[in-house]
C-alpha cells in the first residue's frame, strides 16, 4: 500500500482495538494479545474501518488519553444479535471525502437503522398448570410488536417440567411467524451438570431452546 499513489487509504480489518466497548456494562477492550493498541496503528492510512465489534463507535484515543494517528470506525452490526445488545441503537456510516482532500480529514456520519425490538418476559410456573402457563405466555406475546425477538424466562419450582412440556410447535402457535422466541428456565438442581460447570462455580444452569420465525425482508 505504501507504493500506491492514491490520496485516500483505508485499512479494512475485522479486529478489536484498544478502547472498543461492548455490552450493557461497557466492557472495554484493553491492550492484550488479541487487541491492537492504538499506538500501533500506521499513520499512512486515512482511517481504519473495522468489523467484529457490534456496537457503533469511533475510537480516537488510547486508554491513557494519547491520540490515535488515525480514527478507528466501527459501523457495528446492522441488527441486534444478542440480548447484550438489547438497548443498542444500530447504524450505518457515511464517509464524506473531499475530491481534492489536501490532507483534510474525511467526515464520518453515523445514521440509525431500524431494528427489531428485543423483549424479555417472565412467566411463573408456581402453582400453575400447563394450560395456565400457556395462556399466560399467549397473553403476554399478544401485547408486544409482532417482529420482536423474545426471550421467555420460566420461573418457579416447576419450570423444568413445564419447559419439557412446551414444544416448539406450542410456542409457534402462540406467536406470529415474524417473531423469534427463545424459552429458558433456571435449573437450580445442578447436580447432574456439576462436572460441566465446576470450573465456573455456577450454582444455576440456564437451559434454552429457540423457535425462529421467518426473517423479515
Amino acid at each position: 500500500y505504501k507504493e500506491d499513489k492514491a490520496d485516500i487509504h483505508f485499512l479494512c480489518v475485522h479486529q478489536t482495538f484498544e478502547g472498543a466497548k461492548v455490552g450493557p456494562s461497557d466492557f472495554t477492550f484493553r491492550v492484550g494479545s488479541d487487541n491492537i493498541p492504538g499506538s500501533e496503528i500506521p499513520d499512512e492510512f486515512t482511517a481504519v474501518l473495522s468489523g467484529h465489534i457490534h456496537r457503533s463507535q469511533r475510537l480516537t484515543h488510547t486508554l491513557d488519553h494519547r491520540p490515535f494517528s488515525v480514527p478507528v470506525i466501527y459501523s457495528g452490526s446492522i441488527e441486534r444479535t444478542s440480548f447484550a445488545e438489547r438497548f443498542e441503537e444500530k447504524h450505518y456510516v457515511i464517509i464524506k471525502i473531499d475530491p481534492d482532500p489536501k490532507g483534510e480529514t474525511p467526515k464520518y456520519e453515523f445514521h440509525p437503522l431500524p431494528t427489531r425490538p428485543m423483549v424479555k418476559i417472565e412467566v411463573s410456573t408456581q402453582g400453575n398448570r400447563l394450560d395456565a402457563v400457556k395462556m399466560d405466555i399467549q397473553e403476554k406475546l399478544s401485547t408486544i410488536a409482532p417482529d420482536s425477538i423474545v426471550r421467555i424466562q420460566l420461573t418457579g419450582p416447576n419450570a423444568e417440567n413445564t419447559q419439557r412440556s412446551l414444544s416448539a410447535s406450542h410456542l409457534r402457535a402462540f406467536a406470529p411467524h415474524t417473531m423469534n422466541i427463545s424459552l429458558a428456565y433456571k435449573w437450580k438442581n445442578a447436580y447432574k451438570k456439576r462436572k460441566a460447570i465446576e470450573d465456573f462455580h455456577q450454582p444455576v444452569v440456564t437451559k434454552r431452546f429457540s423457535v425462529s420465525g421467518t426473517p423479515l425482508s
